[in-house]
Formats: C-alpha cells, structure tokens, sequence
C-alpha cells in the first residue's frame, strides 16, 4: 500500500538481533521492525500481552486496535477496508475545508450572472435554495 495513509511495523522475536537481520535480507522486508526484547524493559509481546505467534494488530488512524488475532489475511483485509475509510475521510476533509459538503455552510458564489448582473449566493438567505449545476452538452 506504498503511497497510501498506512504503516507496517514489525516486532521481531528472535532473541539475536543478526538473526532478526538475516530474516529481514533473506525476505526482503521493507518494513521497520523492533527488537521484542529490550533492555531494563518488559518486552514488546509482554506489553501488549500476546499469547502466540504470530499475533496481528490492526489500529486506526487514532490508534484504536480494530482487530487482534493470528489470520493475517483478515487482518489485511480490515487494513485496507480502513485505508480506504481514511481516504475517503480526508476527501472529504477537503469538501468541509470550502463548505460544500452535506450539513456544512455553503460556500458563497460571488460575481456575474449570465446576463452580466452582479451576483451573490448570499443574497438569497432566507430562502430555500436549490443550486443546479448544468451545460447544454
């Protein structure tokens, strides 16, 4: 999903930091990993109490855990479903930013009308209003 609102973060468990690296080449892993075991620490796994391996988390943009388990795939699939909710949200952002989107203050729309007469949304306030956007195609 390279390019897109998402991050992979791995925690490795291997208890020699070369053999977690070997994995990483081996595989070509392009993603950032930790260390599970960290000195003067608890371990990552104990933190978040995992009980087998592997354990998948998926969270939302604000970090909520949306899925805890072992089907990778599943876990994906909530990825991706949540990915896309998140684009959609951020397209959507952009309608709230110039007031266009249901529930929001509508932009106002100034300068000449078709027959050259100044113009102004707002001055129909007050009134129910329906904006039609249109061509004679």
């Amino acid at each position: 999903m390279a390019g897109r609102p998402f991050a992979l973060i791995g925690v490795n468990s291997d208890p020699e930091l070369e053999k977690a690296q070997a994995a990483v080449k081996k595989n070509e892993l392009n993603w950032r990993s930790f260390q599970n075991e960290r000195q003067d620490l608890a371990a990552i796994s104990e933190d978040w109490a995992v009980q087998g391996w592997p354990t998948v988390i998926v969270m939302d943009a604000k970090q909520n855990i949306m899925y805890r388990g072992h089907d990778g795939h599943e876990a994906t699939k909530i990825a991706q479903q949540l990915v896309v909710q998140l684009e959609k949200h951020a397209a959507e952002k952009e309608l709230v930013k110039i007031g266009t989107h249901v529930g929001s203050t509508a932009a106002d729309i100034v300068g000449l009308d078709l027959d050259g007469e100044s113009f102004s949304l707002y001055a129909f306030k007050g009134q129910v209003l329906m904006l039609d956007f249109w061509g004679d195609w």
